[in-house]
């Protein structure tokens, strides 16, 4: 393809098309960037802070980020998912340490591994928007911590974009137009279109969405696949020709919404949502398996023909692990 000549672009087409270049990389070659970047780093010596050099930082570069600064890209998480994620990544970690130090190891464990970089996107203003990992982020803002350990309420990211100097309409509409990654999802927590302007403004305001839960015991369960989270080794043949879908575990949430209606869930407390959506699980699974499911998302988003679903234990809500 030639050049466009620039001088015939105006202003704001010039600053969405040039970050979507074809030359960006991919989430993938991305994340590895990043992985490499943050090697050098440790809980002594952690990356500095994305707040303190927002203008600065380009693709593929890492940085601490404070949870209280994160502006979400989607409109909900699965609350009970993420208070499971709280008890069993922070909370019981935290007790089954004796000293300051061991626990702030402990979460150095399991939020600083490499595995758990944020991709981040910087954007008008400086603002730190996050492109996955809300559960995990949200967790971590949710969690009561020891005074002594609140210094260690930090996430390290990997920056996937910086548009800081683009206007906030082009801003959005690049983050709209990418493909790889997908950045934003544009739901509420009842699955409805939302505007730039509906999200939240921090973690501490995005909601609940019940069947987000759902969906996650249902994939954990192989009610359907999610290709990224198996080991090579163990993925099967579907898994070559339909990569993973960003926010896949929204798309099967309201294929639930529509196949499981569970009342008024929405208006549930943390208990009461529990216990319904414990009821409604088998009804989901078979939901999953349905030719409905097929026709709908079918094997490009994960409908199972390959793997025997087995259900997963629950307590109060979390998935019971097999030792």
């Amino acid at each position: 393809m030639g050049k466009i000549p620039l001088i015939a672009l105006p202003l704001v087409a010039l600053l969405v098309t040039v970050p979507l270049h074809a030359s960006d990389p991919g989430q993938d070659e991305v994340m590895a960037m990043c992985q490499k970047a943050f090697e050098k780093y440790d809980r002594k010596n952690r990356p500095p802070l994305c707040a303190d050099t927002t203008a600065s930082l380009k693709i593929g570069d890492v940085c601490t980020l404070r949870p209280r600064e994160i502006r979400p890209t989607q409109g909900a998480v699965g609350m009970v998912a993420v208070d499971c994620k709280v008890e069993e990544k922070i909370t019981k970690p935290l007790a089954e340490a004796d000293s300051t130090k061991e626990k702030k190891e402990a979460l150095w464990d399991y939020f600083g591994s490499p595995k758990r970089l944020v991709p981040t996107v910087v954007g008008p203003e400086e603002k730190l928007y996050i492109i996955d990992r809300h559960h995990t982020s949200t967790a971590l803002f949710r969690a009561e911590l020891p005074k002594k350990v609140e210094e260690e309420r930090l996430l390290n990211a990997c920056i996937s974009r910086n548009w800081n100097e683009m206007n906030a309409d082009a801003f959005w509409r690049a983050m709209e137009k990418s493909e790889d990654p997908k950045m934003v999802w544009l739901r509420d927590e009842k699955g409805r279109t939302i505007g730039p302007d509906q999200l939240p403004t921090s973690l501490k305001t995005i909601l609940d969405d019940p069947y987000r839960t759902l969906s996650r015991w249902v994939r954990d369960s192989n009610g359907y696949i999610k290709c990224s989270d198996m080991k090579k080794s163990k993925r099967p043949a579907q898994c070559n020709d339909n990569p993973t879908p960003y926010y896949l575990e929204f798309f099967w949430a309201d294929l639930f919404r529509d196949m499981v209606p569970i009342g008024d869930i929405y208006r549930y407390a943390t208990r009461n949502e529990i216990t319904q959506l414990e009821a409604h699980f088998g009804a989901a699974m078979e939901a999953a398996a349905s030719d409905e499911a097929k026709k709908e998302l079918g094997l490009k988003y994960g409908y199972n023909e390959s793997i025997e679903p087995k259900p997963v234990e629950l307590k109060s809500g979390c998935e019971v692990k097999k030792k």
